[in-house]
């Protein structure tokens, strides 16, 4: 066996004594230094090593895999000695990925030694197949400062990396199944609402002779801050109201429900529609939010003596007249 060098490594004995126990022919004086930085590195621990290490010279030539990297990427090591690292690229990174991996490690021009590059990509195994990494790349030199290779070790996350997406799609989904079954008991409480609510709008109209009185409220949503309603009073009189509280939804739709209580109640200890408004305002004043706000018609119709007269609370009272002639 010739003593001189070259940059492919082999294994002679199962215990290396020195660097040349991994070299055959060709002195390269700057791969003996890649050779002894490499025996101080210990190979028998790089040769079992769970992740793939690559080194290179300056060039980017490959020296020395693992069988780890055989493993992963399918390459022999006589395949892959002499190659550079391209030989794994997929084309799923451009060329300013690599120009910014190769400006950390090598300063940009001038090589120095301890430069390291730390990062995740995907490579492609010779068989095609893409896999994903993580990979560290750093220089190496002698100490002198000078960088003499550089040393690769990569290790194939693909499996972690499915488990991981699957994971997240799980949490997705529960996230998405958690989210639809809130929204299914959130829809059914506002269904009940909805119900409770048309419970309260009058389920029929006052049948007074003489006069043509309906009511109807159509809510775009569930629920709503709409409200109508007939009211008996005093003096054989009917109170006529028509409201709309401000928002929309199940909020606007509870405070519905109170100014009815309001109104209702107070309608029988009161006698004049001033006061039953006075008192409700002065109740509400106490409960709403700030903007929040509550616009109201009240008419009291008298019948028998065919008289109206009204309040608008922010409501503009609308009425017509019809003038009927026969001819």
């Amino acid at each position: 066996m010739s003593s001189r060098l070259s940059p492919t490594f082999v294994t002679r004995q199962s215990r290396p004594s020195s660097a040349n126990d991994y070299y055959s022919v060709d002195p390269n004086p700057l791969d003996q230094s890649i050779a002894s930085v490499v025996y101080k590195m210990g190979l028998p621990v790089l040769e079992s090593a769970g992740e793939a290490i690559i080194v290179t010279d300056l060039d980017a030539r490959i020296l020395y895999v693992n069988p780890a990297f055989e493993r992963i990427t399918g390459y022999s090591r006589k395949e892959a000695i002499g190659q550079n690292p391209r030989i794994l690229k997929s084309g799923r990174q451009d060329a300013s990925f690599y120009q910014a991996l190769w400006d950390t490690i090598s300063d940009g021009k001038v090589c120095s030694d301890g430069k390291v590059w730390r990062g995740s990509f995907i490579n492609r195994r010779k068989d095609g197949t893409l896999y994903d990494v993580e990979q560290t790349i750093a220089s190496v030199g002698t100490g002198t400062g000078k960088a003499i290779g550089y040393v690769s070790v990569h290790e194939d996350v693909t499996e972690r990396k499915r488990i991981e997406a699957a994971m997240r799609d799980a949490e997705a989904r529960r996230v998405r199944e958690q989210c639809e079954h809130q929204l299914l008991l959130a829809n059914s409480a506002l269904k009940i609402a909805r119900s409770v609510q048309q419970r309260l709008f009058p389920q029929a109209a006052p049948d007074i002779p003489g006069f043509d009185i309906a009511g109807a409220a159509f809510p775009a949503d569930q629920t709503c801050g709409d409200y109508y309603d007939f009211i008996p009073l005093a003096s054989d009189s009917l109170g006529v109201v028509i409201a709309d509280v401000s928002g929309h939804g199940l909020g606007p739709a509870l405070l519905m429900s109170e100014v009815r209580a309001y109104l209702r109640a107070l309608a029988q200890s009161l006698a004049t529609v001033e006061e039953i408004l006075d008192q409700t305002n002065r109740f509400l004043v106490r409960d709403l939010d700030e903007g929040r706000f509550i616009s109201m018609f009240f008419a009291r119709l008298y019948p028998h003596q065919h008289l109206l007269d009204y309040i608008g609370a922010g409501h503009t009272g609308m009425m017509a007249r019809w003038s009927i002639t026969s001819t």
